[in-house]
C-alpha cells in the first residue's frame, strides 16, 4: 500500500499495490435484523418487502481507515489490488 498525501486541498489518498482478504458473504438467505427505534428482533423482510441478507457484507476480514477531520472511506473487503481509496479531510 501507498499512501499519497494531497499537494492542493487535504485529503488522503490510498493505493493498493497489492491487497487481497477474505471476500464479501455472497450467502442470500434471510437473516434477523435489529428493527430501527424498536428495540425488536425481527425476521426478513426490511420495511420494503425485501429479505435482508448478508450479501456484500465483509463478514469475516475487513479493512477501515479512521478519518477524523472528515468521513470515513468505506470500508473493504476481497481483492482490491490495483485499486484505490480516497477521504476528503
Amino acid at each position: 500500500m501507498v499512501v499519497v498525501p494531497a499537494v492542493s486541498a487535504p485529503q488522503l489518498r490510498l493505493d493498493f499495490l497489492t491487497f487481497e482478504i477474505t471476500g464479501p458473504s455472497e450467502d442470500a438467505s434471510p437473516v434477523t435484523q435489529l428493527m430501527k427505534n424498536s428495540g425488536v428482533v425481527a425476521d426478513d423482510p426490511d420495511e420494503d418487502g425485501v429479505p435482508v441478507t448478508a450479501v456484500g457484507q465483509c463478514l469475516t476480514d475487513a479493512f477501515s481507515v479512521s478519518n477524523s477531520d472528515g468521513p470515513n472511506p468505506p470500508t473493504i473487503c476481497g481483492t482490491n489490488t490495483d485499486q484505490h481509496s480516497e477521504s476528503v479531510q
